[in-house]
């Protein structure tokens, strides 16, 4: 294994963990929420919270990668 494919497989698990995270507490019964008891900025970005984290990951996972590919290796070429 070289150390790209170290580094990619730690993010991916790390991604997997985070998304993990986030869908188990929507899914959970507990806590039970009282009906207005939650504030206005709560309820509007309520559903968009998940759709915002995953767009950011997106975008990140997308500068990795770019990142990932600049990048040069000069392991082992030396220049014409």
């Amino acid at each position: 294994m070289n150390a790209k494919s170290i580094v990619a497989s730690v993010l991916g698990i790390v991604f997997f963990l985070l998304f993990v995270s986030l869908w188990v507490p929507y899914y959970t019964p507990w806590p039970a929420v009282t009906p207005g008891g939650i504030p206005a900025g709560a309820v509007i970005w309520g559903g968009r919270t998940v759709e915002t984290v995953f767009q950011g990951f997106i975008l990140l996972a997308g500068v990795i990668s770019i990142l990932l590919l600049v990048r040069s290796d000069t392991a082992g070429r030396r220049p014409p």
